[in-house]
């Protein structure tokens, strides 16, 4: 009887806590599906570091372009471009609509530490004339843009803190500073399309000539911290009703 009435008191909190352990991996699935798919590719090699996060949005492709030297700021060092692979199917970039983040003026032309500042900008015309980034190109489905559209280059990605080693050329000024989001009209992409498999091939170009154009890594998915919290509270949390369910049993 005793057996009896321990598995009668007992098996229905457990078959609640497992339906409640169902319910949360559904809504972290769901939670995480909702999210735009990104895909994140690094390099590094010397000087010459920085990283690229593209991700899937309602209409078109955002690449998010951050130097993360750490070396001292030379125009060597410089993001000046980049450029990827796309299937053709899935992926298709039209144009670039728009690019946002921030500019600074002066830095460059002197010798020392900093961090942060700038100015935010946001642009969807005249953006070449405005930031000296254009010549966007897809062409047999290599992606290219570049700041080094004519002239004396201006407009290239510095780190969002660092230390200037030497004054550059006033020619060099303004700069772009800490990550900068470039937008790619692409009207097939929403938040839901799958692009991990429809990008390769992305090179990171650096400096004036450019003086290096290197090839970035194997991507990585964009790790979700949410989710993992999300579902490490919901074990948490049914381990302790379980065992309370059992100490009152």
């Amino acid at each position: 009887m005793l057996r009896k009435a321990f598995i009668t008191k007992s098996k229905f909190p457990v078959v609640r806590g497992v339906a409640a352990l169902a319910v949360l991996l559904v809504l972290c699935y769901s939670a995480s599906s909702a999210r735009a798919d990104s895909i994140q590719y690094t390099v590094n090699s010397g000087a010459d570091s920085a990283s690229i996060v593209f991700t899937a949005e309602n209409g078109y492709l955002l690449a998010a372009v951050t130097n993360t030297s750490t070396s001292g700021v030379t125009q060597g060092m410089m993001v000046s471009g980049f450029s990827f692979n796309v299937d053709g199917t899935i992926l298709n970039p039209t144009a670039f609509q728009e690019i946002s983040g921030a500019s600074i003026s002066g830095l460059t032309k002197t010798t020392g530490a900093y961090s942060g500042g700038g100015t935010a900008f946001d642009y969807t015309s005249n953006i070449t004339a405005n930031t000296h980034w254009g010549d966007f190109s897809n062409s047999s489905k290599v992606v290219s843009l570049t700041a080094l559209t004519g002239g004396q280059p201006n407009g290239m990605i510095i780190p969002n803190s660092g230390t200037t080693v030497n004054s550059f050329n006033s020619d060099f000024d303004p700069d772009l500073i800490g990550t900068i989001d470039f937008k790619l009209t692409d009207a097939s992409l929403s938040t839901t399309t799958a692009i991990s498999g429809d990008i390769s091939n992305v090179n990171i170009s650096f400096g004036t000539n450019p003086d290096a154009t290197l090839t970035a890594s194997v991507p990585s998915p964009t790790p979700e911290p949410g989710t993992l919290t999300l579902m490490g509270l919901g074990l948490a949390g049914l381990i302790l009703v379980s065992r309370r369910r059992l100490i009152q049993a």
